[in-house]
């Protein structure tokens, strides 16, 4: 029977080998097809198996204080943060909180006792295939456009994963890792083993990740440094050499242009990593990066607690980053994860992950000096830390990349451990899977069923679907029931601003929406999605029933949110909103105006401000605060899908003021995205002919007739009107 419960431990850890194939696609709801419930019952069960036989080598001390003070540091920075319940569960979508380090723990404690060397053979090269099993999705999304099509992305390739950059991270340590499984095959075979790295690099390349391919870089660089002091005499300086000229040849791509690159047919992702340029156009993240600093000078000991990111950046919110989008105004990570383990835990949490890394350099060399490891294993081992690293700089910790670090972990522990077995079972493993178990078995399954019903809701395609499945998933149990929450109201607020929504499915829902986002800002006063979600239904149950209490409830529940965080110019325009729907566009104009006061030179606050001053009855100020929001970028809000209706607006608005000039461009916008479009290219003509541009007019009418037969004789009288110079 022992035999049996050890098999199935092992086959158990073959199984979480290949978790980032199972558990990372839909990334949404990561719990809504009871993928981590699974993940968690499968690390419980490995770790009861475990408790219940010898290791297989003595696990070094560092390794056996190491992991459970990080996990000990991270319960008290989640116990002293603001938000415990989403420190232990974390988010919906990125289910990363305090149990998934407790059960990444759990399975670095537990490996030894259930991997002899063979069985960690075996685990390496099941996650080295794993790896290039995801290679392969990417390339069957370069290849085939039905593929491509279904993720709605030309330039970068996910592989189901959801996001490209970690799984660049992901892959790029199955690249460093891959000379881990050498001793698994024959000698004739060996070869297997650089392909195997070889497609995991070829798949980062297809993400198109720039972290990922610096952490290939670092990988390397680790890893070489690694063979170039074990090499001896003439081999280390051929090392050196072969090193130098591949980082010069390397880098030499960095120099050449971009559209140089684009000619030669080099696929996108490749242009977009090669492009050394890219590597510094975003500034948004040294703005994330700021808040983070902030975040923790505010709490330096105690933190915001782990998964508490989102928190720490309502309260310092920077308005800068409405300058790249509203897309920009939310994170819940500051991508980088030393920055994040500042905010969650301060020095603490910082000193304790520090500690896990020096224990993983420390085994690497204890292995290489005792001849434990090989140099191939020693190289691997410290290009997966670096890679590691490097990811950790630019994003954030996610599974699959987590997984490989504690993976890599254990597996230094036995390799650099003493050979002496002791022939006793672990008590204290034991209680602490008991308890793990409890928690993974009973509080994980339980919440499958909101899950699955959150998920439908978002994917209805019909009202009846959304409100059978949304008031479930809103009443259901869930450890994460306020994300569910947020999810769905965020949902049911932006169809109701979508063409097409019937006005009874809104007031037969909107009741019940609002009630489950009363109930979770009781439950947590600090929460200011959840403020600023519940003041939008309380403007649109306001709307939806005529109701002055339910624009004044808006009004209350938006002061709270800006209360929370006060910089956020969101909360600004909607409470301008909420004061055009109850007739006090003069207080809208004060609101809006103050945004625009704090940064001129953003343009959405002057888009808004033009929309109150319309409102006030001002039109021409509205017509000027128009003309700056677009003379500062809000034409580029436009560059991928035009809104109709803001255009139609905005052109109605200058042709009032008469102001042609400022028209224009607008139709030149709408032209470009519907090149096809006739009616464009008459009311362009009609334009130039009030701007007294005949000849320009002429044109565009003649265009219009080339487009559409049917106006062809409206164009030939069009132009006969015109009074074109030198005709």
């Amino acid at each position: 029977m022992s035999d049996r419960i050890v098999r199935a431990g092992k086959w158990g850890a073959w199984a979480l080998a290949t978790s980032p194939l199972w558990y990372v696609p839909v990334t949404l709801f990561p719990a809504v097809s009871g993928k981590m419930p699974f993940l968690l019952a499968l690390i419980a069960g490995l770790g009861l198996v475990a408790a219940g036989r010898p290791a297989a080598a003595r696990v070094p001390r560092p390794l056996l204080v190491a992991v459970p003070v990080f996990v000990v540091v991270s319960a008290g920075a989640a116990l002293f943060g603001v938000d415990g319940a989403q420190s232990l569960w974390g988010s919906v979508s990125r289910a990363t909180g305090l149990v998934t380090t407790a059960a990444l723990a759990v399975w670095c404690l537990s490996a030894p006792r259930i991997l002899d060397a063979a069985g960690w053979r075996r685990f390496w090269l099941v996650s080295a295939l794993t790896a290039a099993a995801t290679t392969a999705m990417l390339v069957a999304e370069a290849l085939f456009p039905a593929v491509r099509a279904f993720f709605q992305e030309e330039a970068r390739f996910s592989g189901l994963f959801g996001n490209p950059s970690y799984l660049a991270g992901y892959l790029t340590m199955s690249a460093a890792l891959a000379p881990l499984c050498l001793s698994s095959f024959p000698s004739r075979i060996r070869w297997a083993v650089p392909a195997l790295a070889a497609a995991a690099v070829a798949g980062v390349v297809l993400t198109g990740s720039r972290s990922g391919i610096v952490g290939l870089a670092a990988a390397a660089l680790a890893g070489g440094a690694v063979v170039a002091l074990r090499a001896r005499g003439r081999r280390r300086a051929h090392i050196l050499l072969g090193a130098a000229v591949v980082g010069v040849l390397a880098g030499s791509l960095f120099l050449v242009p971009q559209d140089v690159l684009v000619r030669i047919g080099l696929p996108a992702p490749v242009v977009r990593v090669v492009d050394a340029r890219s590597y510094f156009d975003d500034p948004t993240r040294l703005l994330q990066w700021q808040i983070a600093l902030e975040a923790f000078r505010a709490r330096p000991l105690l933190g915001w607690g782990p998964e508490n990111y989102q928190a720490a950046f309502d309260r310092h919110y920077r308005p800068e980053l409405l300058r790249f989008s509203f897309t920009e105004t939310v994170s819940d990570k500051p991508h980088n994860y030393p920055l994040e383990l500042l905010v969650a835990g301060g020095v603490p949490l910082v000193l304790a992950w520090v500690a896990l890394l020096g224990v993983c350099i420390l085994l690497i060399v204890r292995g290489l000096r005792a001849g434990t490891l090989t140099t191939a294993e020693g190289a691997g081992a410290a290009g997966a830390l670096a890679a590691y690293l490097v990811h950790g700089a630019f994003l954030f910790e996610t599974l699959p990349t987590s997984l490989l670090f504690f993976s890599l972990l254990a597996w230094l522990g036995v390799r650099s451990g003493s050979a002496a077995v002791p022939a006793r079972r672990s008590r204290a493993g034991l209680a602490g899977a008991s308890v793990f178990a409890v928690v993974a078995l009973v509080a994980g399954p339980l919440t499958i069923p909101s899950g699955f019903a959150a998920l439908r809701t978002l994917e209805a395609d019909s009202p009846a679907a959304w409100a059978r499945n949304g008031r479930f998933a809103l009443a259901a149990w869930s450890v994460q029931r306020r994300d569910v929450v947020k999810q769905l109201a965020r949902d049911f607020v932006n169809r109701s601003a979508r063409p097409g929504g019937t006005e009874a499915f809104y007031k037969d829902n909107v009741r019940t929406v609002r009630a489950a986002l009363e109930r979770e800002t009781d439950l947590h006063p600090g929460d200011f999605t959840l403020f600023f979600m519940l003041g939008q239904l309380y403007a649109l149950e306001g709307e939806l029933y005529e109701s002055p209490e339910g624009l004044q409830r808006s009004l209350a529940a938006l002061e709270k949110a800006d209360a929370i965080s006060p910089r956020r110019q969101a909360v600004k325009f909607q409470l301008a909103k909420t004061l055009l729907l109850g007739g006090q566009p003069e207080k809208a104009v004060e609101v809006t105006r103050a945004v625009v006061a704090e940064d001129p030179t953003l343009q959405e606050p002057h888009w808004f401000l033009g929309l109150a001053l319309s409102a006030a009855g001002d039109r021409a100020a509205a017509a000027d605060e128009m003309r700056t929001s677009l003379d500062l970028g809000r034409r580029g809000a436009w560059k991928d899908a035009p809104r109709r209706q803001e255009m139609d607006y905005v052109i109605a608005l200058f042709d009032e003021q008469k102001r042609y000039a400022d028209i224009v461009p607008l139709y030149e916008i709408l032209i470009r995205h519907e090149p096809d479009n006739a009616q464009w290219h008459v009311h362009l003509a009609a334009t130039y002919a009030a701007l007294g541009k005949p000849a320009l007019a002429a044109l565009e009418a003649q265009r219009a007739a080339e487009l559409d037969p049917a106006f062809a004789e409206e164009a030939r009288r069009f132009q006969e009107a015109l009074t074109v110079p030198g005709a």
